[in-house]
C-alpha cells in the first residue's frame, strides 16, 4: 500500500478513511517521506517521457512544414494556426521542463 493515498487504501481494503488515517499516523515519518520522494521521482520520470514524446512529435510536424507540396495545399490561415500552436506548445513544454529541472536541482 506504500505510496497510495488514504482514499485509495481505504477503498482497496474496504476500511474507513479515519482508520487508514490513524494507521498512517503510526508510521515513521521518515518512511512516509521516502515514499513521497519515490512518488515524486516517478512523476518526474513520466513528465520527462511525455515531454520527450511530445517534442519528437512536434519535430516531425515541424519538418512537414518544409514540404513545399504540403505547404502549397494549405490555406495561409491554417499554416498560421499550425505554426502558432506548435510554437506555443513548444514554449510551454520548455517552461515546464525548466521548472522541473529547477526543482530537481534544488533538492
Amino acid at each position: 500500500m506504500e505510496g497510495q493515498s488514504v482514499s485509495e487504501v481505504s477503498a482497496s481494503l474496504n476500511l474507513s478513511k479515519s482508520v487508514v488515517s490513524r494507521l498512517k499516523k503510526e508510521i515513521d515519518s521518515t518512511k512516509l517521506e521516502q515514499v513521497g520522494t519515490v512518488k515524486k521521482e516517478k512523476l518526474i520520470d513520466l513528465v520527462e517521457s511525455h515531454l520527450i514524446a511530445s517534442l519528437r512529435a512536434a519535430i516531425q510536424l515541424a519538418e512537414q512544414a518544409h514540404d513545399a507540396n504540403w505547404r502549397s495545399k494549405q490555406p495561409a490561415s491554417e499554416i498560421a494556426v499550425f505554426y502558432g500552436v506548435l510554437s506555443d506548445k513548444s514554449i510551454r513544454l520548455i517552461e515546464i521542463a525548466g521548472k522541473l529541472l529547477g526543482q530537481q536541482a534544488s533538492e
